[in-house]
């Protein structure tokens, strides 16, 4: 193995405080007390992962997650994944639809391309429609050359806006992937919320060139492929996490700031038979807390922008 180049360590940004520019540190401590609309304390926000892979996807350094682990052509691999889009959905989709429950959809462009059925039911249920780049096979990263990315994300864009006619104001990168470049790519390209960073329970502006972008938390820990296929618990140890989580959650919320928890799902993995029975009854559990907000991500960043505005209006006067 060659040795590790010098520059490696070097970054421009090392300084004290953040090592970027994107936001200040802040505890939740730190935050005003306030409430999601209807007083709710706790909001939750079900995304469903529509997702498409590539066969014949370049093997990057940082593997996709949830992609096929061996060379091309994985069929097993490929075939398991795309089990979400032929029989899971449907199960899960029917789940929510019974639970009565707000829904959103991080969805890969080319799931247009591959299942326009697929896209066309998320929209036809009211489906928030949010960004998730081209396919899971292809994540972002400093790497790419010219404009690349900025072609990536405008072709992402603009194809699920014609297949939906719907704005498409988030975005969720495939496996979180992010340049350093990739926040300002998004809000010039019109998006006005990003899931890709983890660590918050409560919404937060990123800096971009075309002004501030909304992180929404997204609860990497407690998302189904996290659990259940990379550290390889159990079902109902999933179930029982994002139950825990929830609670907690919620009880720091009364003495507190309203908290928000994302609840990422997978129907190649919640929409399996032996498994969409512990989601319906996730579902059932989460549904008897009180003081909860099912809401989208889209629905929680309007409610978080008037809050703080309206904070900020009052310290004004």
């Amino acid at each position: 193995m060659a040795p590790m180049p010098n520059e490696y360590l070097q970054y421009a940004g090392r300084r004290r405080g953040m090592d970027h520019d994107r936001y200040e540190y802040r505890s939740m401590r730190q935050h005003p007390i306030f409430r999601w609309p209807t007083g709710a304390g706790l909001a939750i926000a079900v995304v469903v992962h529509l997702e498409s892979f590539r066969l014949d996807a370049d093997r990057f350094a940082i593997r996709p997650i949830g992609d096929p682990m061996v060379e091309f052509p994985d069929f097993w691999g490929y075939t398991r994944l795309e089990y979400g889009n032929r029989g899971g959905l449907e199960r899960v989709a029917r789940v929510l639809e019974a639970a009565g429950v707000a829904v959103s959809c991080a969805v890969n462009s080319d799931v247009s391309m591959r299942y326009s059925a697929v896209v066309a039911e998320a929209r036809d249920r009211g489906w928030e429609i949010i960004g998730h780049g081209t396919s899971s096979s292809i994540v972002i990263h400093d790497g790419m050359r010219g404009r690349e990315e900025e072609t990536l994300v405008h072709d992402a864009l603009s194809s699920l806006r014609e297949a939906t006619g719907e704005p498409i104001r988030g975005w969720l990168s495939p496996s979180m992937s992010e340049s350093q470049d990739t926040l300002d790519v998004l809000a010039a390209c019109g998006v006005e919320y990003v899931l890709d960073w983890v660590n918050d329970d409560l919404p937060y502006e990123l800096a971009t060139t075309s002004g501030p972008l909304l992180s929404i938390p997204y609860a990497y820990e407690l998302n189904d492929l996290y659990v259940l296929g990379e550290v390889k618990q159990t079902t109902w140890d999933y179930v029982d996490q994002v139950i825990d989580g929830a609670r907690c959650l919620a009880a720091e919320s009364r003495v507190g700031a309203g908290r928000s928890m994302c609840l990422a799902i997978h129907p190649w993995i919640m929409g399996v038979p032996h498994r969409v029975g512990y989601f319906e009854s996730l579902l059932t559990r989460l549904r008897e807390l009180s003081g909860v907000w099912w809401a989208t991500p889209g629905d929680i960043a309007d409610a978080y922008m008037e809050i703080t505005a309206a904070g900020r209006q009052q310290g004004a006067s």
